[in-house]
């Protein structure tokens, strides 16, 4: 799942012998003289070392020889695609003379990795804050969350995501999705069992699948930051449309909440009140 950066060292300048003193002096040249004070802890002659964690640069934590961590036991991991590289030195990185990854290949090292994930387990899924740039990351995370079937508590917030509509949460009680590019309801994934929700800051415009959430125990929702939420009506039609809510954007339901609005949703999600 998660694959680290690396760690590169760095070269520092080299000592030179000089004729002058027949003893080994650094050049006194205005361009070392910039270095030195670039990298102040530099010493001549010396390369600084690797860190003792450079080896494990390109490691994902069920890959390692011993590791007794599970993916439903990690508070915020993440999904990243490792470097070419990283298959080539696979079984090649050794600490004290023994490999740092197991030899599992081929379909038993799947097996393993789904087993050591352990998503279907999971009660609290954050995975938030992933910065999804490209179709690795997003076809990981989708893969992942598929598994999530009995977390309760989900948070996706920060991600750029632009639709869920085909994911479902069936023991989902509270989910985060704000600041993500969400332009309805009909992006929401199926939540029977949700209590509160907040998508603060998407793009959803309209009330498009606002019918999706009726039947649930929705209790709390907040779409602060929507253009929706600038909608002459926009709270009668919320409450209207969901009569189990209680709070909408942190202010409880409130009696002017309760006139009665007449609307119809026609085919591009626009709201006509009557």
């Amino acid at each position: 799942m998660s694959e680290s950066v690396t760690d590169s060292g760095h070269d520092t300048t080299s000592l030179t012998e000089s004729s002058l003193s027949g003893g080994l002096i650094p050049p006194l040249t205005s361009s070392n003289k910039i270095a030195e004070k670039s990298n102040p802890f530099q010493t001549d002659g010396d390369i600084l070392p690797q860190l003792p964690s450079h080896k494990f640069r390109y490691s994902v934590w069920h890959d390692l020889r011993e590791t007794c961590l599970r993916g439903d036991q990690l508070h915020a991991p993440r999904v990243r695609a490792g470097p070419p590289e990283k298959e080539k030195m696979f079984f090649k990185i050794e600490q004290e003379g023994i490999p740092i990854h197991h030899n599992y290949a081929g379909k038993e090292r799947l097996h393993h990795s789904n087993q050591q994930e352990n998503w279907e387990r999971a009660r609290v899924v954050n995975l938030s804050y992933q910065e999804l740039q490209d179709d690795y990351q997003r076809r990981n995370m989708l893969r992942i969350l598929s598994r999530c079937g009995m977390a309760h508590t989900i948070n996706l917030s920060q991600n750029t995501l632009y639709y869920l509509g085909k994911m479902t949460f069936p023991s989902c009680l509270h989910i985060n999705i704000n600041d993500n590019y969400l332009k309805s309801f009909l992006g929401f994934p199926t939540l029977p069992k949700v209590e509160s929700i907040t998508a603060k800051n998407n793009a959803i415009s309209d009330i498009r699948g606002l019918h999706r959430l009726q039947g649930t125990p929705l209790q709390e929702l907040d779409l602060r930051g929507n253009p929706l939420a600038f909608n002459m009506g926009y709270r009668n039609m919320v409450f209207h449309a969901l009569p189990n809510l209680r709070v909408l954007d942190g202010i409880p339901r409130m009696p002017s909440d309760e006139v009665a609005v007449d609307y119809v949703e026609d085919k591009e999600g626009k709201c006509n009140i009557l």
